[in-house]
């Protein structure tokens, strides 16, 4: 019954006819299925309760059409850090592994369990049995798939996985409360001058209309601070280890006069009640609480990823909409950029009898057939492929697929069809290619059109931190730095936004402490690491 299944859900996968398809799918390249003899591999993988069996899951069974080999599965934990731990202490301590591990590794973490030698080296096999990954590696080149996924010794451990759509590495994004503006006759605001007025007059003009000052004109959470959004009208803010580039050379942004000139600002905004203080003592939860207030709306602006923080099932859901990256008075104007990078996804054991068998099976899912099935679920079913003059969510972007009502939610819904991402792939291009339904309103469109605004005032390259690739003791002495340096400085912007330290006056006591604290060194440790892999 499982190989009757699997026979059944190739057909559909393949033979479905669709009419003048605007995007040529990636099919799978190689002579399937790879064997005809019976092998059995087995599969280290995290639990993840949302997918109800692997050994019957519809991606599975595909799979093992596809190539003719049984799979077997071991679980790690659904965490990913427990994960982690639990796969150290195996390699450590010399257990026997599945053939397979398919969990996805950061470089910094796999130097200890590549030293073990639980993973083999997989140079050799790629380029010569990997045609499927060959041709990612062509088609994606400027992702450079493979020099993400080799370690410090030189050495490729796991077959890299990539996908992450543009909606995701611009996820600081404002979100204005468009009804309001409405109400009050008033234009979507552009600079930072504009915003201060549109935000002034929330507070001061009643624009829910029910004779309560009870608006907050622009609100966060410590982990959704607006700040951010508004500080890249100044400088470029990574949100992250807030450093920039100028012509080769690694700066902290913290320390710029620019970055001196936003903290006055965003004070100004503070200091007016239009930026709520509680922005930086509550967190996600209660953000979302106000922004689904049971009474009447009372939230005007916020950064989040999209409008979605408002519940789709909210009366105010179709008020908030995301709205271009703000311009400084310096004509400043950046989104922050979280760059998608590989990373080692798909490891062959040390223990596995068939090695070229277990990477030629991690080759196979980098075909398009493979990732629209475990990422989307059946065609026809699930969705359906673009057709010539269909339109795109995101601008600049080629459509390619559009989710049906019977699409699954991948993010809240048990299901037996697919492995819910977790795979060694490539799927940029397909996240970025959701097909417009004709409706303004449609979430999908909204979000599309807000990523585009932003993506489009992402930092040149060389001007903002890449993916640095260190070793076991430069990802130590990084950690070090991001407490003593980072933390310090994270923390002195919220007390310089909200007035508890004055940027006129204790802005060098804030300098001389960060020099104490070790930046220089920090920045040293950076810079070197950065021109190693230039």
């Amino acid at each position: 019954m499982k190989k009757l299944w699997a026979a059944v859900l190739t057909l559909c996968l393949v033979f479905i006819a669709t009419p003048a398809l605007a995007y040529e799918l990636r099919e799978p390249i190689g002579d399937y299925p790879l064997t005809t003899e019976d092998i059995t591999l087995t599969i280290m993988i995290q639990q993840d309760t949302l997918v109800e069996d692997y050994e019957t899951n519809q991606f599975t069974l595909w799979i093992e059409e596809m190539t003719g080999v049984d799979l077997e599965f071991e679980f790690l934990p659904a965490n990913a850090a427990e994960a982690l731990n639990k796969l150290s202490v195996m390699c450590a301590s010399g257990q026997e592994l599945p053939d397979i591990v398919n969990i996805g590794i950061s470089l910094a973490d796999l130097e200890a369990i590549a030293s073990s030698g639980a993973f083999i080296p997989l140079d050799d096999y790629i380029g010569t049995i990997t045609p499927n990954l060959d041709l990612a590696c062509e088609t994606f080149a400027s992702d450079n798939l493979l020099k993400y996924a080799t370690s410090s010794d030189g050495h490729i451990y796991g077959l890299p996985t990539l996908g992450c759509g543009i909606h995701d590495q611009v996820p600081k994004k404002l979100v204005m409360n468009t009804t309001w503006l409405e109400n009050l006759g008033l234009d979507v605001p552009m600079t930072t001058d504009e915003l201060y007025e549109v935000l002034k007059a929330f507070k001061e003009q009643d624009p829910n209309g029910n004779g309560i000052a009870d608006e907050y004109p622009l609100v966060g959470s410590t982990d959704y601070d607006p700040a951010v959004a508004i500080m890249n009208a100044f400088i470029y803010d990574d949100d992250d280890q807030h450093i920039i580039i100028e012509d080769g050379i690694i700066k902290p942004a913290y320390t710029q006069e620019a970055w001196r000139e936003g903290l006055r600002y965003l004070n100004k905004l503070c200091e007016e009640g239009l930026l709520a203080p509680i922005t930086y003592t509550q967190d996600y939860n209660q953000l979302r609480t106000m922004v689904n207030n049971e009474g009447d709306c009372i939230v005007g602006a916020f950064q989040y990823l999209s409008q979605n923080m408002c519940a789709t099932t909210s009366d105010f859901y179709n008020q908030y909409f995301i709205i271009a990256p703000i311009q400084g008075p310096e004509g400043v104007q950046y989104a922050s950029y979280i760059r998608a990078y590989p990373k080692p996804q798909w490891f062959v054991t040390a223990d596995c009898k068939y090695p070229e068998l277990a990477v030629m099976v991690g080759d196979l899912l980098y075909s398009d057939t493979a990732v629209l099935l475990n990422r989307f679920g059946i065609e026809g079913e699930h969705y359906v492929l673009a057709k010539e003059g269909d339109v795109c969510c995101f601008d600049d972007w080629e459509p390619i697929l559009m989710q049906t009502n019977a699409g699954i939610d991948l993010w809240s819904e048990g299901q037996n069809v697919y492995w819910r991402n977790k795979i060694p792939t490539v799927m940029n291009h397909l996240l970025n290619g959701y097909v417009w339904n004709g409706d303004e309103l449609d979430g999908n469109w909204r979000i599309g059109q807000g990523a585009t605004q932003y993506y489009r005032y992402i930092p040149e390259e060389g001007t903002y931190l890449p993916l640095l690739l260190l070793s076991e003791d430069e990802s130590y002495e990084l950690a070090d730095y991001k407490i003593s340096v980072l933390n310090y400085a994270d923390e002195c912007k919220v007390r310089f936004i909200t007035g508890d330290l004055d940027i006129e006056t204790d802005w060098d006591n804030y300098i001389a402490e960060l020099e104490a604290n070790g930046l220089s060194d920090y920045m040293n440790l950076l810079q070197t690491v950065y021109d190693r892999q230039k």
